[in-house]
């Protein structure tokens, strides 16, 4: 059996807050409610960025030919590589920021 409670804080939603220990008050149910709640969210969240991807591409393919053209300089090319590098280290600095600062009781 596995035991099922209502997350409470934005940060618990995840494998480890559905596998959480018994404390008293919360509600027993099966590994296959665990696992259905766990497929409608990862579901929910393949069919954002799908979604998010085409508008993506449909933006790129009408609106691209208004734009000027970027030269293929290295400097550009060396943006296009290191930016989402870049971005992806903020957010996980600042995860871990968030962390430090409210860890997980």
């Amino acid at each position: 059996m596995v035991l099922w409670f209502k997350a409470q804080k934005p940060y618990q939603v995840g494998i480890c807050s559905l596998l959480i220990s018994a404390k008293k008050g919360n509600n027993i149910t099966t590994a296959y409610q665990v696992a259905q709640k766990l497929m409608g969210i990862q579901f929910n969240f393949i069919v954002k960025v799908l979604i998010l991807s085409l508008s993506i591409s449909l933006v790129i393919k009408y609106a691209s030919p208004s734009l000027p053209p970027i030269p293929a300089t290295s400097g550009n090319a060396l943006i296009a590589v290191l930016t989402p590098a870049i971005i992806l280290a903020i957010a996980l600095l600042w995860r871990f920021w968030k962390f430090r600062q409210h860890p997980v009781e």
